[in-house]
């Protein structure tokens, strides 16, 4: 089994970290990743939606989502070489 742990985000009013740990065996798993992924970008965090790219495109090599938005985050940083 493979899990992919999700970015942390804080909570506005306890400033705290929540980690969910999520399994291959997630029926929606691509759906929850990538809606993640656009939460993140849409508030500009392409650091965190790259770190989350990595982490799926390593875990779910097979998929073709993770290395686009991979390219995208890094494009959006201005990081080319990537």
């Amino acid at each position: 089994m493979t899990a992919l742990l999700l970015p942390q985000f804080k909570s506005s009013q306890t400033h705290s970290h929540f980690e969910y740990p999520l399994s291959e065996n997630e029926p929606d798993l691509n759906g929850i990743i990538d809606k993640t992924a656009d939460f993140l970008i849409d508030n500009d965090d392409f650091e965190r939606a790259a770190e989350l790219f990595t982490k799926a495109e390593t875990a779910f090599p097979k998929v073709i989502l993770y290395p686009r938005g991979l390219g995208y985050c890094y494009a959006k940083q201005g990081l080319y070489c990537k």
